[in-house]
């Protein structure tokens, strides 16, 4: 009985490993199949070809991160502008209202100061140089 129950445990050691066994032959039989060294050259010449034609390369990564920068800034000088314009116009409204307003210049004119400070930052970092150096400023 003990004879039997060793024999059912290296079965099923056996069992239990046959898939690894299976796994273990199969990638080694894969690894001889790709095993072509001129399949690497070519590959390699691809991806060299491939790397050649991308823009992914110092100055391609300068010139993407400075059209951002730019279209960043141009935002933040529209929004600067809208601000500007927003807080003129509610500063109008309250001072055409005389002793009659209800509301208070100063939210209008932080507004208005805050709204300028943006679009002479986006002006002076952003726009200027673009008209006067070119895109590679």
């Amino acid at each position: 009985m003990l004879q039997k129950l060793a024999a059912m445990k290296e079965r099923a050691a056996a069992l239990a490993l046959a898939p690894f066994a299976y796994a273990m032959a199969a990638t080694y039989a894969t690894a001889q199949d790709n095993a072509n060294i001129r399949g690497a050259l070519e590959t390699n010449e691809e991806a060299l070809e491939a790397l050649q034609e991308s823009t992914f390369t110092q100055e391609g990564v300068e010139s993407a991160a400075q059209a951002s920068t730019n279209a960043l800034l141009f935002g933040l000088g529209f929004v600067g502008i809208a601000m500007t314009g927003w807080g003129i116009w509610k500063l109008y409204k309250i001072s055409s209202e005389g002793e009659q307003a209800r509301d208070s210049a100063v939210g209008p004119i932080i507004m208005i100061c805050v709204g300028g400070m943006m679009t002479i930052a986006a002006i002076v970092t952003g726009i200027f140089p673009n008209l006067f150096v070119g895109d590679g400023a």
